[in-house]
């Protein structure tokens, strides 16, 4: 599976801050993903390479805080999409 990246931005809550927090970036071994609001639906995140390759899936529906190992992961850029049946964030993190 691909993402078509054209547009990379985060989607922001009305006070201009992300939906998700994501560190530390870049990171060589592990990256913390935070949900800043609670969880109310299943989400799913997914890890895109630069080419827009999924590398990483994961259906979350009550962990407010935690960890993926990307370790293993080549350096480069990455693109951690984090969706919902109401809302899409996407947040970019660096693998050194």
């Amino acid at each position: 599976m691909y993402m078509r990246i054209t547009n990379p931005q985060s989607n922001t809550h009305e006070n201009g801050r992300s939906e998700i927090g994501l560190f530390p970036n870049p990171s060589s071994a592990t990256i913390t993903i935070t949900f800043l609001e609670p969880i109310k639906a299943e989400q799913l995140i997914q890890i895109y390479d630069i080419h827009g390759k999924l590398v990483y899936e994961f259906k979350n529906q009550s962990i407010q805080n935690f960890d993926i190992d990307v370790s293993e992961y080549d350096a480069g850029l990455y693109f951690v999409k984090v969706s919902n049946d109401k809302k899409v964030s996407i947040e970019k993190f660096i693998r050194q």
